[in-house]
């Protein structure tokens, strides 16, 4: 399955979205979302990692609209939203 369309099952709902393709390697995405209502994150590298999702949780939530934010964005509302601590993360969250 090709990553952009495990992408789009992920986001449970609405149309697929393009993702950026990194520019090392054009098989790896790297991307970060978030969703309002309810409060969602996910981003990371996608097909290799690292990679989060918020909450972490085996419930599936169902997002109408998400929002493509930067990574600066998707760790600082982790921060807030879940309280999620970076510093046992890998480095490439820190920097």
């Amino acid at each position: 399955m090709r990553v952009t369309a495990l992408v789009s099952a992920l986001l449970f709902a609405g149309p697929a979205i393009a993702l950026p393709r990194s520019a090392t390697d054009p098989n790896i995405d790297v991307a970060f979302y978030k969703c309002l209502s309810p409060r969602l994150l996910e981003g990371g590298i996608y097909a290799r990692g690292p990679f989060h999702r918020f909450p972490i949780s085996t419930i599936r939530f169902n997002c109408r609209k998400w929002i493509k934010i930067s990574k600066k964005e998707f760790t600082t509302l982790a921060t807030e939203w879940f309280k999620h601590d970076w510093s046992s993360d890998a480095p490439w969250w820190r920097e």
